[in-house]
């Protein structure tokens, strides 16, 4: 029995056409869409340190969870910042954190570590202008303490910021940056 070419063709498209259908790959800009999706909450969980420090009305650092232990030089510390968007946020501000050191002189700038704000092409993964008004975001973040670091405290500071400008932080305390946490180091040995 002979089947034609065409045949064959339509044949192949038929046994194919199931495996295929839901296969497609994603375009970066779906992908980089649900990943962000997944740092993305309704509202802030519970149990968080709270903050709430309002950037100029645009957005506000609800709190923080610190996950680490007792913090000590050449340790790691681990915290997840939650961010609420007020209002949409012109395109080109970026998240900021610098930790500093016992004299609020900055020891590590680490403006590029996390999910959120990995940078890809250029810019943050997620900046808050890509966030959507009234939804959470978690900014989770990891550093570790220089094995040379003397001092007896870390001061982890965030805000956000384009070119030389930075967002004001309303009410309450002014400025352009939250303190979000101090860590007190133990140096390993008992007190």
């Amino acid at each position: 029995m002979k089947i034609s070419t065409f045949a064959l063709g339509l044949l192949t498209v038929a046994l194919c056409a199931p495996a295929c259908i839901g296969n497609k790959k994603k375009s970066s800009s779906e992908k980089a869409t649900s990943d962000v999706a997944s740092y993305m909450l309704a509202e802030a969980p519970s149990g968080i340190s709270k903050l709430n420090v309002n950037f100029d009305n645009q957005a506000t650092l609800l709190g923080y969870k610190l996950k680490s232990g007792k913090p000590k030089p050449g340790s790691t510390v681990t915290y997840t910042l939650y961010w609420r968007a007020e209002k949409s946020i012109d395109s080109g501000w970026r998240l900021f954190t610098h930790v500093l050191n016992d004299k609020k002189k900055k020891l590590l700038n680490i403006d590029a570590v996390g999910p959120l704000r990995e940078y890809k092409k250029g810019a943050q993964a997620a900046p808050p202008s890509s966030w959507k008004p009234g939804k959470v975001y978690i900014d989770e973040q990891t550093f570790t303490i220089p094995k040379s670091y003397k001092g007896d405290r870390l001061t982890v500071i965030t805000g956000i910021w384009k070119g030389d400008r930075r967002l004001p932080v309303v009410g309450g305390k002014k400025g352009n940056r939250a303190e979000v946490l101090t860590l007190r180091l133990h140096d390993g040995k008992d007190r």
